[in-house]
């Protein structure tokens, strides 16, 4: 008597699942039917996680019960199995992009196909955060927080995670420039004054600390009479990756 132990498929679901039973799948004499013998023990197979349960079927445990046959051998032709395969999720986070405004573009959001089991995962949330041009493409990485009971194993999870960046500012930027002004009566030595000050910017976003300066702000001289710095506009330049347009006044 050749017997087959039942198969099944589940997807993981948290919850205790099995496969019972068996089939014969021939018997060599046709006089001999499966209701001559009975199984001693259970034909069964039983798990949660996602793997494969054996139900470990033996021939011993099956039993002749009918006294016109004297020698009756069976065979496991296949072994009962339960396979939980397991759980699909994809997750998917957004893709953006903003021209600098000074402040974080985050977008937390997933989009969550499929699902987890309850109390398994307690908060999914992507955590890519860009401010500045330089920073390029930021991933916006998702990020799962395990509940109880979470196994990794349990679930196929599929990512896919966007892209933050930030794009430049295309409207035009004033940066008004005046030099240090100073005023000494002459002694016969050597005088001067230094440096210069932003007295004005047009957009509020745009800081002194993004402005670049070649050459020598200085006026310097020992007679009487009047000295110009002669600062010009062109030794002022942008330094900032946020900002594409940039033009620098000389008082």
């Amino acid at each position: 008597v050749r017997i087959n132990g039942n198969k099944d498929t589940a997807t993981y679901n948290g919850k205790e699942q099995s496969v019972s039973g068996y089939t014969v799948e021939s018997i060599s004499n046709t006089l001999y039917t499966s209701t001559d013998f009975t199984l001693n023990g259970q034909a069964k197979a039983t798990g949660k996680d996602a793997t494969t349960y054996q139900m470990n079927l033996d021939a011993t445990q099956f039993v002749n019960n009918n006294t016109n046959f004297s020698n009756v051998k069976f065979e496991i032709a296949e072994d009962g199995q339960l396979v939980i395969n397991p759980r699909a999720v994809t997750l998917t986070s957004e893709t953006d992009s903003k021209p600098y405004d000074g402040t974080p573009l985050t977008r937390p959001n997933v989009k969550v196909e499929g699902n987890f089991v309850d109390g398994e995962v307690t908060k999914v949330e992507a955590t890519g955060s860009v401010t500045y041009v330089s920073e390029d493409e930021v991933t916006n990485t998702i990020v799962i927080t395990e509940g109880e009971n979470f196994k990794e194993s349990n679930y196929s999870i599929t990512k896919h995670e966007g892209k933050l960046s930030i794009t430049k500012v295309n409207a035009e930027v004033t940066v008004t420039i005046k030099g240090h002004e100073d005023s000494v009566t002459y002694d016969g030595k050597p005088h001067s004054v230094e440096g210069y000050e932003v007295t004005n910017i047009s957009n509020k976003l745009y800081k002194v600390n993004n402005i670049g300066f070649t050459g020598e702000a200085k006026a310097e001289g020992t007679a009487a009479g009047t000295y110009q710095m002669n600062l010009t506009a062109q030794q002022f330049s942008n330094i900032s990756q946020n900002f594409t347009d940039v033009e620098f006044v000389v008082e």
